[in-house]
């Protein structure tokens, strides 16, 4: 496999989750941050992005069978990227 591998962390703008994406990036993974709040998870990973972190968030609810469909269709969508197809505004997701 070409590129870093993608972790996918849940729960992650605050708290033990966020720690992990912080460690997981610094450890070079393409880290998707999700939180059922998309403007929490965007808040996070701007908290991030000085420390050089790329991380990205994505919107996710654990407890919403749609919103697990979605990301695991986003995961699955055939891409040339490391991504495995995570799209944000219409783009890939750049690492």
């Amino acid at each position: 496999m070409d590129g870093p591998l993608v972790a996918l962390v849940t729960g992650a703008n605050r708290g033990i989750g966020l720690e992990v994406c912080r460690q997981l990036a610094g450890l070079g993974y393409a880290v998707v941050l999700g939180s059922r709040d998309l403007a929490k998870g965007e808040r996070a990973v701007a908290g991030l992005a000085p420390h050089g972190r790329v991380v990205h968030p994505y919107q996710l609810d654990v407890t919403d069978s749609e919103s697990i469909e979605r990301v695991v269709w986003a995961a699955t969508l055939p891409d040339d990227g490391p991504t495995g197809g995570f799209f944000r505004d219409g783009r890939p997701l750049k690492w």
